[in-house]
């Protein structure tokens, strides 16, 4: 299991897994939010100033805390200089109008449809040491109103193929796509946690 080194660009490593913020503080480390709208430039290592080592907020339960629209990444090491991927959440829907082409009558199995819509980013980096970082629906769990942590299970589909995210991703790829969950909490905090490393992410919806 991969253990979590916690960055001022608080990213996740893979010598660094990092939930990525605002590192306006430590002008030299990479800034990962213009590096993931700029098409993943790879981040100039001109200067020999490691980044300084702090703690972004973390829950309880040890994953990183982000926002809706926050950036994370997986580092290619434990300097966190470069990059293999990142991610952001870009929105979350609870029980939106499902377009798939078969999903019954549209109800989720235990309640809610929660909808996540990514967008990811690989580098030349990627590689399929990286793997374990696939969004796929049974990595994430709901964390209820009542503290109850429920693991996500295949649902009964809401929406379509062409619009969820691949299994796979490829280096020098971008994908953007959406990942469904089935819970019956319409209010609480999705976690992602890959069994691969030894912490997450959550955000609150």
């Amino acid at each position: 299991m991969r253990t979590l080194v916690l960055f001022a660009v608080p990213v996740i490593a893979l010598g660094a897994v990092v939930g990525c913020g605002n590192n306006s503080a430590n002008p030299q480390s990479p800034d990962v939010n213009a590096v993931h709208s700029s098409g993943l430039a790879v981040p100039s290592t001109s200067t020999t100033t490691s980044p300084a080592r702090t703690s972004p907020a973390t829950s309880p339960r040890g994953n990183i805390k982000k926002k809706v629209g926050d950036v994370a990444a997986l580092c290619t090491d434990d300097t966190c200089t470069d990059f293999a991927v990142t991610f952001t959440l870009d929105k979350i829907e609870v029980d939106p109008k499902c377009t798939a082409k078969y999903s019954a009558d549209g109800k989720a199995e235990n309640g809610h449809f929660v909808v996540l819509s990514f967008t990811v980013k690989t580098t030349t980096k990627f590689t399929s040491d990286h793997t374990h970082l696939s969004l796929k629906p049974h990595e994430f769990s709901v964390v209820g109103p009542d503290g109850v942590t429920i693991q996500n299970y295949a649902t009964s589909g809401c929406t379509a193929i062409s619009e969820m995210l691949p299994v796979n991703f490829s280096p020098a790829s971008q994908y953007i796509g959406k990942v469904v969950l089935d819970t019956k909490h319409a209010h609480g905090v999705v976690v992602y946690r890959p069994s691969a490393l030894d912490g997450g992410w959550e955000w609150e919806y």
